[in-house]
């Protein structure tokens, strides 16, 4: 006897697959599988997020298939690049001096261009007020 599965649940022949870049909800930010598993009639993923570098178990009900186009190698290293920077610049969260300020900068910079010509490295700053 056979049950029907309900459309919103993906099977685990439709959903993604491992290298596969996705949508994770709870994040509302995009992840690559890296694992999936299929146990018991439930599919899990391991979904690695680059923006904070971490890795996650989702089910297939958190994540949908990512559909954009900004998912190019120079747009996902730009993003791990800008989130590198925002972290040590925010580093401790706490007022700093522009003295301090200028040195997280410059660390920050010096780590960016580790083993680079420092005037081949193109860094295009965007100030938000």
């Amino acid at each position: 006897m056979t049950e029907s599965t309900p459309s919103s649940v993906l099977s685990p022949q439709s959903s993604p697959a491992e290298g596969d870049w996705v949508l994770v909800h709870s994040h509302q930010c995009v992840g690559k599988v890296i694992e999936r598993s299929f146990l018991w009639g439930n599919t899990s993923f391991r979904v690695w997020l680059p923006t904070t570098d971490s890795i996650i178990r989702v089910t297939s009900t958190e994540i949908s298939p990512a559909q954009s186009s900004v998912l190019s190698p120079h747009h996902l290293s730009y993003i791990a690049a800008a989130a590198r920077v925002a972290d040590a610049l925010l580093a401790g969260a706490s007022p700093l001096t522009p003295a301090e300020l200028r040195k997280r900068c410059e660390d920050s910079l010096n780590e960016l261009t580790k083993g680079k010509k420092s005037g081949k490295v193109p860094i295009v700053p965007e100030w938000r007020r």
